[in-house]
């Protein structure tokens, strides 16, 4: 049996490729590497650099059970903080020598004779492991529209997932397509210095408010005192739970599973006073079908209309993926 390089290694240096090198180094499996595409260690956080960009379940849920943080300045911590987060994770743990920074993996196929992995880098190198581990997430890659003429726009046009911060938005005419995760929180950024700022939405998703608020100091101390890191976790988590995981899970057995989704339509009813624009921003799937949004209420539509669209396949995709032939999608103006 041929001995590969290494025992274990790990694509992406991400929250998941972090916490997968940690639990090896306490298993005793030291021998694995981290293949890293960036110049930094934290993923999601280290490529989106979007105005607002924040995590969307609060601060205390989102780190490791084994390194929780008494330091946290808001309830739903920005992007730059969860990075530092996970570049402590890195030093703390001694992970950054066993990471190839600005590497990217350019395939990876596993050999029955050798019974290991061969994986080729970008850079012209071949590694081999006897395991592998898929930590590159999918929030890294943007992932670019099919629509027909888009090429041929003559304004700037960006990704939030590679940001252009040299672009001053103020006073200019700005178009967003999507309303997940990453609109919910950009659109409040910008809307208040943009003219005019249209949204082009296909699918409407639950979006509940956001309850972010800077934590004092005087909250800081508080979790540093016995218990009180595990007592943030659980009101946290009991938080995430009754929001998401059971409002998907348990809808309509357990009497509290629909309480998401009532949280979601009041949100609606109480910020968007037009009912035929709060109708087209409301989803057609219970609450927990599909991961919910978070927003604080600065952008409130105005306006909305309609029309059927019949989506092309993927840029990315070398064949059609079958997509619905028609989806109704819906315009609306800040």
């Amino acid at each position: 049996m041929t001995e590969p390089d290494f025992h274990t290694l790990i694509v992406g240096a991400g929250f998941s490729g972090i916490g997968a090198a940690i639990a090896l180094d306490e298993a005793g499996l030291r021998d694995y590497v981290i293949v890293e595409a960036g110049d930094e260690p934290g993923g999601t956080w280290h490529w989106n650099t979007y105005p607002g960009i924040a995590v969307d379940i609060p601060s205390f849920s989102y780190q490791f059970s084994f390194e929780q943080s008494a330091d946290w300045s808001r309830t739903y911590a920005k992007g730059a903080e969860l990075k530092r987060y996970a570049q402590h994770c890195v030093d703390r743990y001694g992970l950054r020598s066993r990471i190839r920074f600005a590497t990217m993996v350019s395939s990876a196929v596993y050999d029955d004779e050798s019974d290991c992995w061969r994986l080729e880098l970008d850079d012209g190198d071949v590694l081999t492991a006897r395991f592998l581990v898929n930590a590159s997430g999918v929030l890294t890659v943007p992932n670019l529209p099919d629509i027909e003429g888009v090429d041929g726009f003559a304004g700037i046009t960006m990704h939030t997932a590679r940001w252009d911060h040299s672009q001053d938005l103020t006073g200019k005419r700005v178009a967003i397509i999507g309303t997940g995760a990453s609109a919910v929180q950009v659109i409040p950024e910008i809307a208040p210095i943009v003219e005019h700022l249209t949204v082009f939405q296909r699918t409407p998703i639950w979006c509940m408010p956001k309850l972010d608020v800077p934590l004092p100091a005087a909250a800081r101390r508080l979790m540093r005192i016995p218990g009180g890191k595990v007592l943030q976790r659980l009101l946290s988590q009991a938080y995430v739970e009754l929001t998401f995981t059971i409002s998907a899970q348990y809808y309509g057995v357990f009497p509290l599973a629909n309480r998401a989704e009532k949280m979601g339509r009041a949100f609606l009813r109480r910020e968007v006073h037009d009912p035929e624009v709060r109708e087209k921003l409301t989803p057609s799937t219970q609450s927990g079908a599909s991961a919910p949004g978070s927003t604080t209420p600065t952008c409130r539509p105005t306006t909305a209309r309609t029309w059927n669209w019949s989506p092309s396949p993927s840029r990315r995709s070398p064949a059609p993926v079958s997509p619905p032939a028609t989806a109704r999608c819906a315009r609306w103006t800040c």
